[in-house]
C-alpha cells in the first residue's frame, strides 16, 4: 500500500526504492506541481510506484507555459534551460542544474566510449546549437570527457566546407543525425568524389535504415555505425549500446533512471518480454524531478544478459508510433519504402510518407527528393512506382479497394520541410484527421 509519511532511514534495502523515495519526498514537499499531483512522498515497495500518476508530454508542455515552471523544487539558478518538441507548437522547457547537466554528459560519454569511441578519434560534431537546443552542447561536453579531438562544426556549414574539414583534419568519426550524413554522401556522389573515408558514423534522433547504411558504406567507406544512445532532452540519457548490442537493444543507465514498461491502455506493468509504453523516473534530477514520465516510445524489458558483461538491464526499443503506420488492413514502414528508393539511381534518401483520406479511403503518397536540380521527373517517378508496386500486400489492398494506388511525388533537392531547429525530416505525416 502507499503510505503518506516518510520512512525512517534504513527501513528498506532496494537501492532503486531508496532513490525513488528521496525524489518523491523532495517533489511532494517542494514542487508546487507535484504537491497537488502525487499522493505520497514515500512508497513501501517498488511495485507501489504504479499508484503515482504518469507524467505525459502534454503535462510537461503545460508546465512550460509558466516561469518558473511549477515542476521546479526551487528557484532556478546555476542551471541550464533547454527546449524540446517545439516543431509544431509550444516547446517543453527543461531545467537542469549545472551538476545534473555534468552528470548527464558523463553518461553520454560512457555510452560513446563503451560503443568504441576513444581519445584517438577526431570527431566532427554536426549537431545543432542555439535556440535552447541541447544537441551540440551536450555532446561536445561528452566528447571532452572521452578526450578526443572535437570539431564543433554544427549543422549550418556547406558541404564544401565540411569536405575541407574532413580532409584537412583526417576526420575519423562524424556525429550527426542521419539526414545530415546522407546529404553529405549525396553531395560527394554528385560531385564524383570517391576518396573520402569516414570510418565511424555516430547517429541519433532519427532512424538510420539498413538500406541507408549500405549506401553510406559505399560512399563514405563507413565501417562502424554507432548510436549516440537512447536519450532525450526531457529525460537526459536513458540507455547505451555496447559493441555487442544489436539494432534497437540498449543497456539502461541504471544509476540514473528507473524504467517501467506499461500497458498502453491500462498503464499497468506488463510482463518481462512484452511490449508496452516506456516510462522513466529520474533517480538523480532534483531541480526539475521527472517522476514516471512517459517518453512517447514503446519497448520491452529483455530477460537475457548482454555478453559484454554489463549487469545493467537490457531493453529493446520498438520505436516511436510514427515509425510505422496502418493503411487499410496493413502496415507500412519507412524502412520498407527506403529499401525501394535505394534501388533508383537519381533519387536521394530524403523522403516522406504522407497518408491522407480521399473519398473515405486511405491514400499513400511517397514524396522523394531527387539528387540533382535538373532531373527526369517522369522517369524517376515511373521507376519508383514500378518498384513500389512489387510490394504484394499493398497492391492487394489497392486491388481490393481498401486503399488508393500509391502515388509518388519527386521534388528538387532540399525541398522537403525540415525541422528548423534540428534539420530532421518527419518520416511519416498522417493527415487523415484533417
Amino acid at each position: 500500500m502507499v503510505k503518506k509519511s516518510s520512512p525512517k532511514p534504513g527501513k528498506h534495502q532496494s537501492p532503486d526504492l531508496d532513490k525513488i523515495n528521496r525524489i518523491l519526498t523532495l517533489a511532494k514537499n517542494t514542487s508546487p506541481y507535484y504537491q497537488q499531483r502525487i499522493p505520497t512522498d514515500y512508497i513501501d515497495r517498488i511495485e507501489d510506484i504504479q499508484f503515482i500518476p504518469v507524467l505525459t508530454s502534454d503535462d510537461l508542455r503545460k508546465c512550460s507555459d509558466q516561469f518558473p515552471s511549477p515542476l521546479l523544487t526551487r528557484i532556478p539558478c546555476s542551471n541550464y534551460v533547454f527546449a524540446s518538441g517545439g516543431t509544431t507548437g509550444q516547446p517543453k522547457i527543461i531545467y537542469r542544474s549545472h551538476e545534473e547537466n555534468d552528470f548527464n554528459t558523463t553518461l553520454l560519454a560512457k555510452g560513446l566510449k563503451i560503443g568504441g569511441l576513444s581519445d584517438e578519434d577526431i570527431v566532427a560534431n554536426l549537431l545543432s546549437a542555439g535556440n535552447l537546443y541541447a544537441g551540440m552542447l551536450q555532446f561536445n561536453q561528452a566528447l571532452e570527457k572521452i578526450g578526443c579531438m572535437i570539431l564543433p562544426i554544427g549543422d549550418n556549414v556547406t558541404h564544401e566546407i565540411l569536405l575541407k574539414y574532413a580532409r584537412f583534419f583526417k576526420v575519423s568519426a562524424i556525429l550527426a543525425i542521419p539526414t545530415q550524413i546522407i546529404s553529405f554522401a549525396h553531395y560527394l556522389e554528385d560531385k564524383k568524389i570517391s576518396n573520402v573515408k569516414i570510418p565511424r558514423v555516430i547517429t541519433g534522433g532519427e532512424q538510420l535504415y539498413s538500406s541507408a547504411r549500405q549506401y553510406l558504406k559505399k560512399v563514405l567507406k563507413v565501417t562502424i555505425f554507432q548510436s549516440t544512445g537512447y536519450t532525450s532532452v526531457d529525460t537526459g540519457a536513458i540507455g547505451y549500446q555496447s559493441a555487442l548490442c544489436n539494432g534497437m537493444t540498449y543497456h539502461l543507465h541504471s544509476d540514473a533512471q528507473y524504467l517501467e514498461i506499461l500497458d498502453q491502455k491500462t498503464n499497468l506493468p506488463v510482463a518481462p518480454g512484452e511490449y508496452g509504453n516506456i516510462v522513466v523516473t529520474s533517480l538523480t534530477r532534483t531541480l526539475m524531478p521527472l517522476v514516471r514520465y512517459a517518453i512517447g516510445d514503446a519497448g520491452r524489458l529483455l530477460k537475457k544478459q548482454c555478453l559484454c558483461g554489463s549487469k545493467d538491464q537490457l531493453f529493446e526499443l520498438a520505436g516511436r508510433g510514427d515509425e510505422r503506420i496502418r493503411v487499410g488492413f496493413v502496415f507500412i514502414t519507412p524502412e520498407l519504402i527506403c529499401s525501394h528508393i535505394t534501388k533508383i539511381e537519381g533519387l536521394s534518401l530524403h523522403f516522406q510518407i504522407n497518408v491522407s483520406l480521399e473519398n473515405y479511403m486511405d491514400k499513400i503518397t511517397i514524396i522523394v527528393e531527387s539528387l540533382q536540380e535538373k532531373n527526369n521527373e517522369p522517369l524517376l517517378k515511373n521507376k519508383l512506382l514500378k518498384s513500389l508496386n512489387t510490394i504484394k500486400y499493398l497492391t492487394e489492398e489497392a486491388e481490393s479497394k481498401r486503399i488508393h494506388p500509391i502515388e509518388v511525388i519527386i521534388l528538387k533537392p532540399n525541398t522537403i520541410v525540415r525541422n528548423p531547429q534540428t534539420g530532421k525530416i518527419r518520416s511519416i505525416i498522417d493527415s487523415r484527421g484533417q
